[in-house]
């Protein structure tokens, strides 16, 4: 199996390496594998303008984080689950958070879709009256029309000429 080695050398050094981090403590974390990164920055921000001084430090931070890099690789290599988001815990509380806020919104949508409906149906039966004395406002006024019709022929027919 080849790691993107260019050749058998360079594979059987990784090889080495991986295995002597197999033999290693490998339970590090994140946060511990970055705190003395942290601790050296504030070293040189701390520190005098004693060039070779900082010089040492950024070289020792680089170590720290060549050193870094290198155990998430191993640990992907080991088949390890490397967990540089956090702890689980923390995700499903955040998860929790954001189904609890979806679950009130949620909740707010479907009260005013409540709210909406109501109106519509109190619309409709408002339209549904309206249609109904609009059309009995129609059946008097063909009645009115009707009888005043019949009014009209029945005095042209009495009224001599």
């Amino acid at each position: 199996m080849v790691h993107g080695c260019k050749d058998m050398a360079d594979e059987r050094k990784l090889l080495r390496e991986v295995n002597a981090s197999q033999e290693k403590d490998g339970c590090m974390t994140v946060d511990e594998l970055h705190a003395p990164i942290q601790c050296l920055q504030q070293l040189i921000q701390k520190s005098d303008d004693d060039v070779a001084r900082k010089q040492a430090i950024l070289k020792d931070i680089k170590q720290h984080e060549i050193a870094r890099e290198r155990a998430i690789a191993d640990a992907v290599v080991n088949g390890k689950f490397w967990n540089s988001l956090g702890l689980k815990k923390a995700i499903q509380a955040e998860l929790q958070a954001l189904n609890t806020s979806s679950n009130e919104q949620r909740v707010k949508a479907m009260a005013k879709i409540r709210k909406v409906e109501k109106n519509i149906s109190s619309l409709e039966k408002r339209l549904k009256d309206t249609n109904r004395k609009k059309s009995e406002a129609y059946n008097t006024i063909l009645r009115l029309k009707k009888q005043c019709g019949k009014e009209m022929l029945s005095t042209t027919d009495t009224v001599p000429s």
